[in-house]
């Protein structure tokens, strides 16, 4: 859960422990941190719907990162998921995770992730 501007936002998705095809991302928002809640969208399943998820990655954490703005002036925020089972060697230790930006509309609703090899 997060706060940007007036707007509490709260993130959730299946929770699938280890699956190598990720998860959905539920955005929920708020004015207040104690709701009520409004289901708002999801920002990682893609519209044939079911499995089929943009990044095969189930959800971490969202970040704030330090001294960047967005476009609209709020602090930039990254999402992390983890991508279970997906390690070149097949070592748990060593599964890869993605950071990607989280992109807003002037009007707060966060657009559906992509897939980023780099962004600044």
């Amino acid at each position: 859960m997060f706060r940007r501007g007036r707007n509490y936002y709260l993130l959730m998705g299946r929770c699938c422990c280890f699956c190598g095809f990720g998860a959905n991302i539920r955005v929920y928002t708020s004015e207040t941190a104690m709701g009520p809640w409004v289901i708002a969208s999801d920002i990682n399943t893609e519209p044939s719907g079911g499995r089929h998820y943009t990044l095969p990655c189930q959800q971490q954490v969202v970040t704030v990162v330090g001294g960047s703005t967005d476009a609209h002036g709020y602090a930039q925020l990254m999402w992390s998921g983890d991508r279970w089972q997906q390690s070149p060697d097949g070592r748990k230790e060593h599964d890869p995770q993605m950071w990607v930006p989280l992109e807003f509309a002037a009007d707060g609703t966060i657009a559906n992730l992509t897939n980023c090899s780099t962004w600044s």
